[in-house]
């Protein structure tokens, strides 16, 4: 029998990266601000995507989505949007506008630069896409930001996933 043995390599964030960490409610503001500048921006989408919605709603606990098209489409449409609004500004300046407006940024543990757009997009997919999973996905996103106040450093889920870390900006 062979035994596969793999390590992951956890890079620690800088000493000077810790003491300059973003609180919790700093980072929910943020939050905020930005889930209003998606939620727009999919209500263009929206627009373009569908007037109206022909099918009947036949949404379940395992199906949220249910089997309409038009609804599959607008969510589809609001995680690209949601992916590429993050994953472009994270990966340009470390910041959305709602980072900007309280004063913090995402930046790269191991860099202390703003991520890749990669590593900015799986950060993104992560946070956006978890309450998609049937069943256990609003538990798995409550997790993630639940995550943030129990670790001394104040990361998500998905910062720790892709090895970020949101600061207070100078």
């Amino acid at each position: 029998m062979i035994l596969i043995r793999h390590t992951f390599h956890v890079t620690e964030p800088s000493p000077q990266l810790v003491r300059q960490t973003a609180r919790p409610l700093r980072r929910l503001t943020a939050g905020v601000i930005d889930t209003v500048v998606v939620l727009l921006l999919t209500f263009v989408a929206a627009i373009f995507i569908a007037s109206s919605s022909a099918l009947a709603d036949d949404s379940s606990i395992a199906n949220p989505w249910g089997s309409d098209p038009i609804v599959w489409a607008i969510g589809a449409a609001q995680i690209l949007l949601g992916v590429l609004y993050y994953g472009l500004a994270h990966a340009q300046w470390g910041q959305t506008i709602g980072k900007r407006v309280v004063k913090i940024k995402v930046v790269s543990v191991s860099t202390g630069q703003v991520p890749a757009f990669g590593q900015a997009a799986i950060r993104a997919l992560f946070f956006l896409g978890a309450p998609l999973v049937p069943y256990v996905g609003w538990l798995l996103a409550l997790v993630d930001l639940t995550w943030m106040g129990l670790d001394g450093r104040h990361q998500c889920l998905h910062d720790r996933l892709v090895r970020t870390i949101v600061i207070k900006k100078p």
